[in-house]
C-alpha cells in the first residue's frame, strides 16, 4: 500500500469522531478508508442531492442517485463503518441548480462546483455533524488544512488551507468557496498523495470495485454537453438579442444571451469575417441590453480585476500585499498586487495578463513563494 506517503489524518486524536461524505466514487471510497485505519469513530454519509420528481427539465439528471449511495454502502460495509443516507434535495435545487439558473439570467458565468462546495457539501454537512457532535468533516477532495506542527504549515495561526500536494488534481480553488471557520473543520486525507494513480491502487489493494471508476466531470446534474437544452428550456427565446463588435456594429442575431460565455469562439454563427481573418470570441455580455460582444482573443486579456465578497483565510493581511491569482479551477497563477479596501477587492496583474475574466466566477488568491496557501477567495465583478 501506497497510504505511507499520507499524513495529515495520522496528527488527529484517535478518538475523534469523524463524519466521512461519501459520493460512490473512488476518492471518497478511499477517504473513508484511511479515516477509519486512523483509528477515528467514523459515520459514512452520501448526501442524496436529486428527486426523480426535479427530473423536469431537458438534459437533467438524477445526481447523488440510488446507484451511487449503493456503492458508497458497500464501501462502508467493507471498511466496517456505519452508514447512512441525508436527503440534502432541497437545498441543492435552491442552491446550486437554481442559482445556476439564475446566474445565466444576469448574463454571468456560474460555477455549479463553487455553489455546491460552498452550499451543500461542506457548510450543511459542517453544520449538520457539529449538530450532531462529530469533531471533524472528512471529503475525498485534492486539498489540504495544515495545522501547527504540519509539514507546509506557514505560521498564520490558524488552521491553512493549501493546495494538494498532487497539483493536476488540486481542488483548493473549489474549497476555497467555503467560509474559513468551516474549512478549518475539515480534513482530506487524499491532500498529500502524489497521483491519482496511487489512489486507484490504494482503493484497488482494498478490494474497492469503486476503484477504477470514472471521475465526475462537467456540471454533475447535466449529461454531457447538455446546458444548452436545459437552460433554453427555462428560458426559451427569452434574452435574444444582437451580436455585436467591439466597435458596436451589428454582426447577426441571437436567441438568448445566456447562450455564450466570456471566452467562447465556437458557435458564434457569424456570416460577416473580420477584414483581418481572425476568429473572433465574446469579450463581454451585456444583459442590460441583451447584446453579446465579439472581438479578437487581446481584448479578452486583462490586467485589472475588481471583486467583491471577499472571504479572508488569514486575518492579518495587510491592505496591499502580492500573490499568486488564479480565476479557474485549473488555471495559470498570475503574480498579482492586491488591495483590499470596504469590502472591495482590486488586482492588478503583475507577470502577464487575465484571460475570460466572466463575472460571477471566483477568483482565489495563493501566497506568493510557494504558491501553496490560500490567501482569499472573492467573486469577480
Amino acid at each position: 500500500m501506497t497510504w505511507g506517503t499520507h499524513r495529515e489524518s495520522m496528527r488527529y486524536n484517535k478518538d475523534m469522531k469523524v463524519l466521512v461524505g461519501m459520493s460512490g466514487g473512488v476518492d471518497s471510497s478511499l477517504a473513508v478508508s484511511l479515516a477509519k485505519e486512523t483509528g477515528h469513530e467514523v459515520l459514512g454519509v452520501t448526501m442524496e442531492l436529486t428527486r426523480k420528481t426535479q427530473v423536469d427539465k431537458p438534459g437533467f439528471i438524477n445526481h447523488g442517485s440510488i446507484e451511487e449511495a449503493e456503492d458508497a454502502r458497500k464501501v462502508a460495509e467493507k471498511v466496517g463503518v456505519p452508514f447512512t443516507t441525508w436527503d440534502m434535495s432541497e437545498i441543492y435545487r435552491d442552491k446550486v441548480v437554481k442559482a445556476f439558473v439564475e446566474g445565466y439570467a444576469k448574463g454571468e458565468t456560474p460555477n455549479p462546483c463553487v455553489a455546491c462546495n460552498q452550499n451543500v457539501k461542506f457548510a450543511a454537512l459542517v453544520a449538520k455533524a457539529r449538530e450532531l457532535g462529530f469533531d471533524r468533516v472528512a471529503t475525498g477532495h485534492y486539498a489540504r488544512v495544515l495545522r501547527e506542527g504540519d509539514s507546509g504549515y506557514q505560521g498564520s495561526g490558524l488552521p491553512e488551507l493549501h493546495r494538494a500536494v498532487d497539483v493536476a488534481k488540486d481542488q483548493s480553488y473549489f474549497v476555497a468557496s467555503m467560509p474559513p471557520e468551516v474549512v478549518q473543520f475539515c480534513y482530506f486525507p487524499l491532500g498529500e498523495y502524489k497521483s491519482k494513480s496511487l489512489v486507484r491502487l490504494d482503493a484497488k489493494e482494498r478490494g474497492f470495485e469503486t476503484h477504477d471508476k470514472k471521475d465526475s466531470s462537467d456540471v454533475c446534474f447535466l449529461a454531457k454537453n447538455a446546458k444548452a437544452k436545459f437552460l433554453g428550456a427555462h428560458f426559451a427565446s427569452k434574452y435574444a438579442g444582437e451580436i455585436i463588435d467591439e466597435d458596436g456594429k451589428v454582426l447577426g442575431q441571437h436567441q438568448g444571451y445566456w447562450n455564450f460565455t466570456v471566452g467562447q469562439r465556437q458557435g458564434l454563427d457569424i456570416k460577416t469575417p473580420r477584414a483581418d481573418g481572425r476568429p473572433r470570441y465574446v469579450i463581454e455580455i451585456r444583459p442590460e441590453t441583451c447584446e453579446v460582444v465579439v472581438g479578437p482573443k487581446e481584448l479578452l486579456r486583462r490586467t485589472a480585476i475588481t471583486c467583491d465578497e471577499v472571504k479572508l483565510f488569514d486575518s492579518n493581511l495587510p491592505r496591499q500585499f502580492n500573490a499568486k491569482v488564479q480565476i479557474r479551477a485549473h488555471g495559470k497563477a498570475v503574480e498579482s498586487s492586491l488591495e483590499l479596501h470596504d469590502g472591495v477587492l482590486k488586482v492588478v496583474a503583475l507577470d502577464g495578463s487575465f484571460e475570460s475574466v466572466a463575472v460571477g466566477q471566483s477568483l482565489v488568491a495563493y501566497d506568493s513563494e510557494h504558491n501553496s496557501r490560500v490567501l482569499l477567495k472573492a467573486t469577480m465583478k
